[in-house]
């Protein structure tokens, strides 16, 4: 039991090096119908809260999102949750209960602008919750 635990918060400090906090992403040049885009999680009493953002440029006429939530479970990344948005401009947040674990938020983007599309992933961040 001690290994498993000691083992766990290795994996816990691990990962708290590799990327933690709230990030929103804005890259002007990546993107060609997109501004600002961006997601991120944060969990507070067993509850996650994943905030994301996409803002289209003058012009756009549409941009779809889906944010994923995954949990690691056996050294694998799984399927949580996911939420849908659709709008131009979008500051979403969306809520829901998780267990002790780690986590992380990424989302698919799809924009239109004069009848182009233009589809592409963005990451989030990564953090954890070791439960009440």
């Amino acid at each position: 039991m001690q290994k498993s635990v000691a083992l766990f918060v290795c994996v816990i400090l691990f990962f708290s090096m590799l990327e933690t906090g709230e990030k929103i992403k804005a890259d002007d040049l990546r993107y060609e119908y997109v501004n600002e885009v961006g997601c991120s999680i944060s969990i507070t009493s067993g509850t996650a809260t994943v905030i994301s953002k996409a803002i289209g440029k003058n012009g756009t006429t549409s941009i779809n999102i889906t944010v994923y939530v995954e949990s690691y479970y056996n050294g694998e990344w799984n399927y949580y949750t996911s939420w849908t948005h659709s709008g131009v401009n979008q500051n979403n947040t969306d809520s829901t209960s998780v267990a002790a674990g780690i986590y992380r938020v990424w989302m698919s983007v799809s924009a239109t602008s004069g009848g182009n599309t233009e589809s592409f992933n963005v990451d989030g961040n990564m953090t954890w919750y070791l439960g009440n």
